[in-house]
Parts: C-alpha cells; sequence; structure tokens
C-alpha cells in the first residue's frame, strides 16, 4: 500500500491494480502466494484500522528510516487541503494533520492500530 501510494495510487481499485502489475516486485519482499488483496480486502482492512494509532506507528516508522529529517513533516499537497475518506462505513472529510516527529510516541506494535 505504501509503495502504490507513493506511486499516485489514490483508491483500493488502483491500489490493488498497481500491486497486480508490480507483482514481481512486491514478491522480492513477501511471497504473495495468493497474488495481491483486492480493492474489498483492502477496503475491509483498512476500516478495521484506528487512525490515529496507524498515524503514530507510520509517522515513527518513517522517522527511523531518515533519523536526519527535519523536526516537522507537512503534506504533500503543502496546502492543508481536506481529504476525504470512508471509516467504518461513514464518510468523513478530515483535515489533513501532520505533528512535529518530536511528538510521535515510540514505535508501537502494529497490532495495536488494528481495533476489535
Amino acid at each position: 500500500m505504501v509503495c502504490a501510494s507513493i506511486a499516485s495510487c489514490d483508491d483500493f481499485d488502483d491500489i490493488a491494480a498497481w500491486g497486480e502489475t508490480h507483482l514481481a516486485f512486491l514478491r522480492r519482499f513477501l511471497p504473495y502466494h495468493y497474488g495481491v488483496p483486492g480493492a474489498h480486502w483492502l477496503n475491509i482492512l483498512l476500516n478495521r484500522l484506528d487512525p490515529q494509532a496507524f498515524s503514530d506507528c507510520f509517522m515513527a516508522w518513517t522517522s527511523q528510516l531518515r533519523p536526519d529529517a527535519p523536526a516537522t513533516a507537512t503534506a504533500a499537497s503543502g496546502n492543508g487541503s481536506s481529504v476525504p475518506y470512508t471509516y467504518r462505513s461513514e464518510s468523513v472529510t478530515r483535515q489533513r494533520r501532520v505533528a512535529p516527529l518530536s511528538a510521535v510516541p515510540p514505535v508501537r506494535r502494529m497490532s495495536a492500530a488494528i481495533s476489535k
């Protein structure tokens, strides 16, 4: 999902299509015995994640990849526009918010980001 998002995929259909196209590349990291997950499965999975916990984990992970990065990060568009997304079958529009890296708590287990 990260690679597909970096490659400008905007929705689950785009992400699944990108995965199918780049399956050989993805298999360098995981076997994908049954191929890549489809758009429907990705939607179900991501709707189970707590957005704030996922954001905290992702920001902590990226800050470990590049510890020399500036103390703050900005949205890719840089204009603070709203980003619509679906969360638990409810259409929500949230303002892009990026916390300073110094405010990000230590890395948590990703399983903590999945709500029960």
